[in-house]
């Protein structure tokens, strides 16, 4: 399992693919960690051109695997 502040890291630097991710992973981290409220969760959007104007996107899974320590990107 990662600390708490290399969590926050990975999620300030990364967007949600929509709310639904960012609703399973606030349960996820609520579950983990009940006492830290610092993490940030954001969720990418579309404009109405099409244009994705979010940063990098990640899904709910990426994220727990990252949590898990099954993936060492940051």
């Amino acid at each position: 399992m990662r600390t708490e502040k290399e969590i926050e890291e990975y999620l300030a630097t990364r967007w949600f693919k929509n709310r639904h991710h960012c609703y399973f992973i606030r349960g996820f981290l609520l579950t983990e960690f009940p006492d830290n409220k610092n993490f940030e969760m954001r969720m990418a959007f579309t404009n109405a051109d099409g244009i994705n104007l979010g940063g990098e996107l990640i899904t709910a899974a990426e994220a727990i695997d990252f949590i898990e320590n099954l993936r060492d990107e940051i």
